[in-house]
Order: structure tokens, then C-alpha cells, then sequence
């Protein structure tokens, strides 16, 4: 099977994944719609020169969706990799989320999945933070205590913005941190 471009709007991250020999496949690109496809890097070219460094930065902790293309069919590239061509910084995820809860809001949506993928992230953030520094310990003991406090409520619309505003803070948390960012992208970042 050849190889074709596939363009649209996705969320971009470091997977935590390290090789020995590259390419190394490490960025997941994932669609809306939650087809997820695998990069060895990050082509920022077509974006302004002084945005560059910052959108790489920023994509490789997760903190935005962006408009791009990325070759899909066939099998990874052993030798030449597979870039991820980035035309666009879209949105950053904390409106996105923000945008998406409040659609499953007026369709009547439970947050369950969710504010559960928070918890667990959260606790997996706090996990990994437990051999670091006590800054670092300190700072995932809040974020915890934060998503505790919000996992616990009955989510309205008048929460939507600080339940996404948190879930902008955890997110490039675990994908720093190696905390498994693949669950709570999938349950946020996912079309209703």
C-alpha cells in the first residue's frame, strides 16, 4: 500500500517514545476524530521564522492543535521518517477542550469519561513526580488536589472554562513528565 497525505487539524505531542537508531517515530498526530498517526518530527518551515521555536516547543508539550499534513498509508519510513508538516497553529487545547465540553454539554453528555482521564493522568502525573524533586512533588500534589476537587463536582456550563483550563495545565504535565498523555488527549480532544 502507497503512501498518501492526509491534511486536516490535529493534536500534536511527544509520545515518550526514544530510539536507538532513528527515525524515531516519537509524535503522536491524532485528528478530531481520533485517528492517530505516528511522526518522527516536526516540520514548523511554513510558519513564521520568529513563531518556529516557540510552535515547536509548544507542540512537542501538546499545548495546541494545528493545521498540517502528515503522509498516512504504508508502513513508517525505517530510513527517512515521516514529518508532520505544520501550516497552521490552530487553537490551544484548553479552548478546544473548552469549545468540545460545551458541545457535549447541550448534547447532554455525561463528563464521566473525561473527568475520570483527568483523575488518572493526574495521579499518574503524581506518581512519576514522587522520585523528583520536591518542587516538582509539590507541584503535582496541587495539580491533584485541583483535579480532586473538580472531579468531584457536578460539572455545568459555568464550569466548563476552569475544568479546561485545567486540563490545559495537566496535559503538557504528562507529556513532560511521561505520564501517559494518550488517555485524556483521546477523551478531551475527540469529537462528541
Amino acid at each position: 500500500m502507497g503512501s498518501t497525505d492526509t491534511t486536516g487539524v490535529f493534536h500534536v505531542y511527544d509520545n515518550g517514545r526514544r530510539c536507538i537508531v532513528a527515525p524515531c517515530y516519537q509524535y503522536t498526530v491524532r485528528s478530531l476524530d481520533g485517528t492517530e498517526h505516528l511522526a518522527s518530527g516536526l516540520d514548523v518551515s511554513a510558519l513564521e521564522p520568529a513563531a518556529r521555536d516557540r510552535a515547536r516547543e509548544e507542540l512537542y508539550d501538546g499545548r495546541w492543535l494545528a493545521r498540517g499534513t502528515i503522509a498516512t498509508g504504508g508502513e513508517p519510513q525505517p530510513r527517512t521518517g515521516r514529518d508532520f508538516r505544520v501550516t497552521e497553529l490552530v487553537e490551544r487545547i484548553d479552548t478546544a477542550a473548552a469549545r468540545l465540553l460545551r458541545q457535549r454539554l447541550e448534547r447532554g453528555d455525561h463528563l464521566s469519561d473525561q473527568l475520570k482521564a483527568l483523575t488518572m493522568t493526574a495521579e499518574a502525573i503524581a506518581h512519576r513526580a514522587a522520585s523528583r524533586s520536591e518542587s516538582e512533588q509539590a507541584r503535582a500534589r496541587q495539580l491533584r488536589a485541583e483535579v480532586a476537587h473538580a472531579a468531584n463536582r457536578q460539572v455545568t456550563a459555568a464550569d466548563v472554562d476552569a475544568l479546561a483550563a485545567l486540563f490545559g495545565k495537566v496535559l503538557p504535565l504528562a507529556v513532560e513528565s511521561h505520564a501517559g498523555a494518550e488517555p485524556i488527549a483521546a477523551t478531551w480532544l475527540t469529537k462528541p
